[in-house]
Parts: C-alpha cells; sequence; structure tokens
C-alpha cells in the first residue's frame, strides 16, 4: 500500500488516494480511493499536525506562527523510486472568510547525483507515522471509539 494522498480534517473526514501492486502482473498497480466523512481517529489529526514543525523551518516562519497552523494534507508520489511530498497547511484569517493556505515546495528524497532541497529525514519519518494512521483508517480506525470489550470469543 502505497499513498499518494492522504487528506483528514476532524470536521471533513478523510480523502485518500493509494496503490497496490495487481497480483497477476507485478510491475502493475492498481489504484484506490477512499472519500469519508467520518471523522478520523485523534492520533491521526495528531500524526498530520506532526509536520507544523517542519513546515516552519522550510519556509522559514517564526515559530509562533505554527500555533494556529492546521495540516489538512500530503501529495505523494514517487519517481524513479525517489519519494516526493508536498505538505498543504491552513491558517485561519481574522479579516476574512476564507483561511490562508501554504504548501510547501515539493521535496524530493535525497540521492548522489543531485544538488538542492530534498525531504529531511525527519519529514519522511512523519509521512510514515501519517501512513500507517492513513492504512488504519483504510482498515475502519475512526474517531468513535468502542464504548464496551467486545463479548470473548466474538
Amino acid at each position: 500500500m502505497r499513498f499518494t494522498k492522504i487528506t483528514a480534517t476532524a470536521a471533513k473526514g478523510v480523502e485518500l488516494e493509494w496503490t497496490t501492486p495487481a497480483e497477476k502482473h507485478p510491475k502493475t498497480e492498481v489504484e484506490h480511493s477512499l472519500s469519508s466523512g467520518e471523522a478520523p481517529h485523534p492520533d491521526f489529526i495528531t500524526a498530520l499536525q506532526g509536520f507544523v514543525p517542519e513546515i516552519l523551518k522550510l519556509l522559514e516562519l517564526p515559530k509562533g506562527y505554527g500555533d494556529e497552523l492546521v495540516v489538512t494534507s500530503l501529495s505523494i508520489n514517487y519517481k524513479a523510486d525517489r519519494l516526493g511530498m508536498v505538505v498543504t497547511a491552513k491558517k485561519k484569517l481574522a479579516g476574512s472568510n476564507a483561511p490562508l493556505v501554504l504548501h510547501t515546495p515539493h521535496l524530493q528524497e535525497a540521492n548522489d547525483e543531485e544538488t538542492g532541497g530534498y525531504l529531511s529525514d525527519e519529514m519522511v519519518r512523519l509521512l510514515r507515522v501519517a501512513g500507517k494512521h492513513a492504512k488504519a483508517y483504510v482498515e475502519g480506525a475512526r474517531a468513535q471509539v468502542e464504548l464496551f470489550e467486545p463479548a470473548a470469543g466474538k
């Protein structure tokens, strides 16, 4: 399961896109998508918010600017098996009914042949954590938790 889009907010739910290898043709990928108004587990939102310090560093913004920054989505691609990503975040504006939308530059994992900006090791780690929560959402993890333990044997 390789995610290409992870979008999640407590208010609007989740949109996910991912690929898996085709069973009979391993070099062919099957594209999947899921869109749900069900709120994600709070840990999913926390995982996305983990990107805030990295966004502030990358966009050269002061630390206090992140106080109301809400990470809403990750756009992920793979070019020659190198991971690339853009992170999107929103910030409410007092004088507007629409938020400020921030996008990080598209960055890829480092390689030895190119120079320039790369995804930090921390951003790659945060993506793995967000991917784990996205996979759990696909498998049924939601904000609503069970109030009672299931009966033994059921």
